[in-house]
């Protein structure tokens, strides 16, 4: 249970990866959150689809929240499937405690510092190279030293733009991923720490459900980052999330780390079924809190 048990298979096409492990079938399904997700791009006889909730309160008020859900762009198209065939609507996402686009705008500092500084050593690069012969080597960390710092704001033109076109999707992936694994540093808030406890939550919903578990999980194209945390073992997902714990309770919502509800439509109106907790993640959750607030000893 601690851990995928084969080697992961993987299949890609275009907006859509899905990923067989030993511990169940994952099916991300990426888009614009301005866009209409085609509903065609749903996997058949799935246990359960996940979508983004990133700002909505959806413990407090599932039932609202699945109304917004419903009116919102990129989801819209989608529920007269998931009624029809009355798939499970799964809330699994985190909250923060702080206004999301304060977080967004967080995330991009070192992005936009990393584009202001390899803009001026592309600058310096060319100027320079007019004005005198510099070696091979200096010429070769300059640009290599640009090309890292231009690396997150590229991957993520490129990503977009492979997105509205629907062209070259596997190629910025695979360039999304690299910025990721080069600047672990960069949109940690709002996209990895997401990711890692998104891909928890599918792994123990997969657990729940059997080996024969097919979760579905839609997301921004932004999110490429959760294949590699739903290639994680469990216990590599929890050793990544324990050494953010403390960022973690500053700015999650503690409910929300743990926390995942079912939705179910009985062929009028969507109901919530189930409210269920993670237990590895009540438990990490349980231990930051108990670490910041240390009780007293008479």
């Amino acid at each position: 249970m601690f851990g995928n048990k084969q080697k992961p298979k993987i299949t890609r096409n275009k907006n859509i990866t899905t990923i067989e492990t030993g511990t169940g079938t994952y099916t991300i399904l990426y888009g614009l959150h301005v866009v209409a997700q085609n509903p065609d791009d749903v996997p058949e006889r799935i246990t359960g689809i996940i979508l983004e909730t990133g700002i909505h309160p959806w413990l407090k008020d599932p039932v609202k929240t699945i109304q917004k859900l419903k009116n919102h762009p990129q989801y819209k198209r989608l529920f007269d499937r998931l009624a029809r065939e009355k798939t499970p609507v799964l809330f699994a996402d985190v909250k923060y405690k702080y206004n999301d686009f304060a977080l967004i705008l967080a995330d991009n500092v070192f992005t936009a510092a990393g584009w202001i500084g390899g803009m001026r050593l592309i600058s310096q690069l060319i100027r320079n190279d007019t004005k005198s012969q510099r070696g091979f080597v200096a010429n070769l960390a300059y640009g290599l030293a640009s090309a890292w710092l231009l690396l997150p704001v590229v991957s993520n033109m490129t990503r977009l733009g492979s997105s509205i076109t629907g062209e070259g999707t596997e190629q910025s992936a695979r360039l999304k991923k690299l910025s990721h694994k080069l600047h672990p540093e960069a949109e940690l808030l709002y996209l990895s720490l997401r990711n890692a406890v998104i891909a928890e939550k599918a792994y123990y919903l997969a657990q729940t459900y059997g080996k024969k578990a097919h979760i579905a999980i839609v997301l921004g194209a932004g999110h490429v980052g959760i294949e590699d945390m739903l290639i994680r073992s469990h216990m590599e997902r929890l050793g990544y999330l324990k050494k953010f714990q403390h960022l973690l309770h500053k700015i999650v919502l503690p409910e929300y780390l743990y926390a995942i509800i079912k939705m179910g439509y009985n062929g009028k109106e969507w109901r919530m079924e189930k409210t269920e907790k993670v237990p590895a993640l009540e438990a990490l959750s349980t231990v930051i809190s108990s670490q910041s607030n240390p009780s007293n000893i008479a």
